[in-house]
């Protein structure tokens, strides 16, 4: 009895097994449908304004286009889908030429949606900077070189997506979305939280081509600066003022100045010290002129490395080598001279 009670149990847990795995894995019939807005008065959509349903395979990390529609005049749209998985996630994707937006459709969530687009501006008036944050985590005093993170937030106020016309020949980095970098900046990465584009490096800094939609982004930069002595000085350029601007630098590494800045103030971040200084409320075009002073040098055993690593110690070789060899002549030649003047007498 008690064998057969078990074996009862045990078909059970592979019945239930069984079923919960073909559940999971039968594809069902969907209706995903919604409306293309343009938030820009008088929201006349682009036409032809076409949208993409995409599925994603997170597994395998792909993805594929399962169909594409151009939308009603009104921007409604409807897919149905006969295969539809519930292992997989879906995107709604629009592209007006100048932005792309999404939309990742949910499991209980397909019905009635909405996709926000806008019209194109290339102004940058109603582009603010909310903070901008400049922290030096990291400092190798032997070769001078300090690891750099900023931490920017920015809004689009407006009601058009920022977009930069390329296709204007007259176009210059003053209609770039940009930001400046200290002399000798190299290394430069950046994240950022705004649709697809690319970072585009200047002599002064860097600029963006991605399209900026009305809200807030917060944009990620990090690069390595190459000081002199002990100091450097950044004149940091706001074209769109700044609401809240800090410089943080590790505590006991030196020293932060800059004109109507508070004072310096101690913060911990993680388990590190910082000092700190902040200033708030930046007109546009407003210019900070930030002095990071009594940076950590290179020890003497350093300056040898320094002096090792680098060029100048084959041209200093070379010129020791010179002067070891003529002075060798010459003792060659002074001693002959003398055997001669011997001989004679």
């Amino acid at each position: 009895m008690y064998k057969f009670l078990l074996l009862l149990v045990l078909i059970f847990i592979l019945q239930n097994i069984f079923v919960e795995n073909s559940y999971s894995q039968v594809n069902v019939e969907k209706n995903i449908n919604g409306k293309i807005i343009n938030m820009t008065t008088p929201g006349v959509l682009p036409e032809p304004t076409i949208l993409q349903l995409m599925q994603i395979d997170k597994e395998n990390e792909s993805i594929t286009k399962v169909e594409e529609q151009i939308v009603n005049r009104d921007g409604s749209f409807e897919f149905n889908l006969e295969n539809y998985s519930k292992d997989a996630i879906y995107r709604l994707v629009v592209d007006v030429g100048y932005y792309v937006n999404f939309y990742d459709v949910e499991n209980n969530d397909t019905n009635n949606l909405e996709i926000a687009i806008y019209d194109r501006t290339d102004s940058l008036d109603d582009i603010s900077l909310n903070s901008y944050i400049m922290m030096i985590p990291s400092i190798d005093k032997n070769s001078r070189q300090a690891g750099v993170l900023s931490m920017i937030k920015i809004k689009n106020s407006g009601n058009n997506v920022f977009s930069a016309n390329f296709s204007d020949p007259s176009l210059t980095g003053f209609n770039l979305f940009r930001f400046n970098l200290p002399d000798g900046w190299s290394n430069l990465a950046v994240e950022s939280e705004l649709p697809v584009g690319n970072v585009i490096e200047i002599n002064t800094g860097f600029a963006m081509s991605n399209p900026i939609p009305p809200g807030e982004y917060s944009i990620l930069t990090n690069y390595i600066i190459n000081y002199k002595n002990d100091n450097f000085d950044f004149d940091l350029k706001l074209p769109y003022g700044g609401e809240n601007i800090q410089f943080l630098l590790p505590y006991d590494a030196g020293n932060i100045t800059a004109e109507k800045f508070s004072d310096e103030t101690e913060v911990t971040i993680g388990e590190k010290k910082y000092i700190m200084i902040s200033g708030d409320e930046f007109k546009k075009n407003d210019i900070i002129n930030v002095s990071f002073t009594g940076l950590p040098e290179p020890s003497f055993t350093g300056n040898v490395i320094n002096f090792l690593e680098g060029k100048l110690y084959v041209i200093f070789l070379g010129v020791l080598f010179s002067v070891v060899l003529i002075s060798i002549i010459m003792f060659a030649v002074i001693k002959r001279r003398n055997l001669n003047m011997e001989h004679y007498k």
